[in-house]
């Protein structure tokens, strides 16, 4: 059963152990050098919904696409999340990979926002939900596409 971390930048440049990283960097920030060569590394870059930033420079369907997959590569395998201060897209990523983790694993999501910070996403901004259900709302839509195409016979070309 996975678990899922989400931790600001300095704390994940500093990991010893090799892991399966998210790393969530703004359009314009420099690369993250880490200590160790990671097991699976997924360097996204957009910026949080709220904080002025030019559409082409926010989250989009191909990178919820790519969380969604990495996810799936990972399979039962921690995943850790980290973005700058590891307190808007981190924990709304994590949000999202807890409820993808427990729809394709059947497990109980034993990471909870909450636990984390006070008040869980509820104190957060409204954009960190917005990604999360953003994320959720495609692996869905992916879920659904499948069924479809299982459902009419043909090859399953979609992916959940």
């Amino acid at each position: 059963m996975p678990y899922v971390t989400f931790l600001p930048k300095e704390v994940a440049r500093n990991l010893k152990e090799a892991a399966n990283v998210i790393s969530v960097r703004g359009v314009h920030d420099s690369k993250l050098d880490f200590k160790v060569k990671h097991n699976r590394l997924l360097e996204l870059f957009f910026n949080p919904f709220d904080c002025g930033s030019k559409p082409e420079q926010e989250c989009t369907l191909e990178i919820c696409d790519q969380i969604i997959d990495f996810v799936k590569e990972c399979g039962k395998e921690d995943i850790i999340v980290h973005c700058g201060e590891g307190r808007i897209r981190s924990p709304a990523i994590a949000e999202a990979i807890e409820y993808i983790s427990h729809e394709l694993y059947e497990t109980d999501a034993h990471y909870l926002t909450s636990k984390a910070f006070e008040g869980g996403l509820k104190s957060t901004a409204s954009a960190d939900r917005q990604l999360t259900r953003m994320i959720i709302r495609r692996f869905d839509a992916r879920v659904k596409e499948e069924a479809a195409a299982v459902s009419e016979g043909g090859e399953c070309t979609a992916s959940a």
